[in-house]
């Protein structure tokens, strides 16, 4: 996986963000197309409070919906108003591509949840709650 520069708080890495801030954030992105996300713009938009706004800006980052300074990738953000299977094959390019290093570590048609909390864990040296969060948004 392409990441930027060590050390750099922006470095592109998987997101525990809860699902219900993955959905609602999907679900604003189908609707609006802003120029910029950052932590305002995400606690206004309800989809996460102040101190857990980081996990939704995270999970745009690593999507490559947005860039580390929180500008939107407009060609991403206008195919999350395609719909029906069109948006699903988006969808599931966009998750292949941006979880691209667990897609090739991981057997995924045998490995158990374990097996992908302990990927998160030894990849990005997430402890385990962590690891547990990004294993639950991946699934």
């Amino acid at each position: 996986m392409e990441k930027e520069s060590k050390g750099n708080l922006t470095e592109r890495k998987p997101s525990y963000a809860s699902s219900g801030q993955a959905d609602s954030i999907f679900d604003l992105l189908s609707r609006v197309t802003p120029r910029k996300v950052d932590s305002k713009f995400i606690v206004d938009s309800n989809i996460a409070t102040a101190p857990n706004a980081f996990r939704t800006l995270d999970l745009l980052r690593h999507l490559k919906i947005i860039s580390p300074s929180g500008e939107v990738n407009q060609d991403i953000v206008n195919k999350f108003k395609l719909v029906g299977e069109e948006k699903e094959k988006f969808i599931g390019e966009m998750i292949r591509d941006s979880y691209k290093e667990l897609f090739e570590t991981v057997d995924l048609m045998r490995a158990t949840r374990t097996d992908i909390i302990n990927f998160f864990v030894r990849t990005y040296s997430f402890g385990s709650i962590q690891a547990k969060s990004a294993t639950m948004l991946f699934l």
